[in-house]
């Protein structure tokens, strides 16, 4: 693994190599897998804590993985760590908070031209980093992205480490410049480290020279003993006929597919309770009120020909339906479950259209 600290222009140059000859994926739909693709980064924690160390994963089709004759090219696989966003509503941008509201200006050693509430919490603030070994004289690049280059289609993170400081140095650092002393996320709902401090981590991947895709994984990271460790799984597929017998796979015959999802893969978990403007109610104790909830289980169906009836399935109702291709030939199937709390299972089938 390569580890880069790259200047603004050397960026725009570094990620101008990989896509030299690059489109826009043309899709007829979202389930066809006819060009590179990446279906999902999945993480072997879901839901880190603070001190973790996490492995993503990308699962991403190539097409000449399943046929010889389709174009090929080297992988290849970059990633953009970024401690802080508000994710889509700017376009998933690193975002520096405590430069943008004073940072710059405490660093300069001018604090009394700062918010008198923003200069109350400084002593406080500088206490909670020393406790965790961070020196103010780190602040400054706290924020700032890290890009890492890798041969093969894994990274592994420590969320310890993220902006040189550290998940939980990054939480101390949001409430103490926020305006009202709360850290918020894009949604404006309270960021506690029991909540869940989000990491976009940015992957750029695909084949130099053919493809490049920009896919965006968001891990949040939390100290609670509620959060996600796991992650979903999906053994099987089962492939019939639409009445339930021996299916025939001939060309555009229809047959029923179906995520072979146990009863039991939605987890009942605590989940923290948010009152008013977005705040964390809290018990008398100061710990955060909690209320049991449901996984959300959703799969999501690839093909590299062929029709799904839904390209998505959730719940317990996982039967679908599948035109197979006009044309005889091995096709693969691809099912992707998750649990809608940053969990990822795959199961792969390849058959063979005779």
């Amino acid at each position: 693994m390569r580890v880069l600290t790259l200047a603004p222009a050397a960026i725009a140059g570094f990620f101008g190599l990989l896509t030299a000859g690059c489109g826009d994926m043309d899709l007829s739909k979202r389930s066809e897998l006819t060009e590179y693709r990446v279906l999902a980064v999945t993480a072997d924690k879901p839901q880190p804590a603070p001190t973790d160390v996490v492995t993503l994963t990308v699962i991403d089709h190539v097409p000449a993985d399943v046929d010889p004759a389709a174009d090929s090219g080297e992988r290849f696989y970059a990633w953009e760590i970024c401690p802080f966003s508000l994710g889509s509503i700017v376009g998933y941008r690193c975002l520096d908070p405590f430069e943008a509201l004073g940072g710059a200006d405490m660093m300069m050693g001018a604090p009394q031209d700062l918010p008198p509430e923003i200069q109350a919490r400084l002593p406080a603030l500088i206490a909670r980093l020393a406790e965790l070994g961070v020196s103010i004289d780190q602040l400054p690049t706290a924020f700032a992205p890290r890009f890492v280059t890798t041969d093969g289609p894994e990274v592994s993170i420590d969320m310890a480490d993220v902006g040189g400081v550290g998940v939980e140095a990054l939480v101390a650092i949001c409430g103490a410049v926020s305006p009202d002393g709360i850290c918020r996320n894009e949604a404006r709902e309270e960021v506690t480290l029991a909540q869940g401090w989000n990491v976009y981590v940015k992957l750029y991947s695909g084949l130099k020279g053919l493809r490049r895709v920009d896919t965006v994984k968001v891990l949040t990271v939390r100290d609670f003993d509620g959060r996600n460790t796991t992650n979903p799984s999906l053994d099987s597929i089962t492939i019939t006929a639409p009445d339930g017998g021996q299916p025939v796979l001939a060309p555009e015959e229809v047959v029923r597919i179906t995520a072979d999802v146990s009863a039991s893969a939605a987890d009942d978990y605590p989940k923290i309770v948010l009152g008013t403007e977005g705040k964390v109610l809290r018990n008398a104790d100061g710990t955060p009120q909690v209320e049991t909830a449901q996984e959300d289980i959703l799969v999501s169906w690839y093909a590299t020909a062929g029709e799904f009836k839904f390209e998505r399935t959730a719940g317990d109702m996982q039967d679908n339906e599948f035109t197979l291709p006009e044309e005889a030939g091995p096709i693969r199937i691809i099912a992707i479950i998750r649990d809608g709390r940053g969990g990822f299972g795959v199961f792969e089938q390849d058959i063979i259209v005779q």
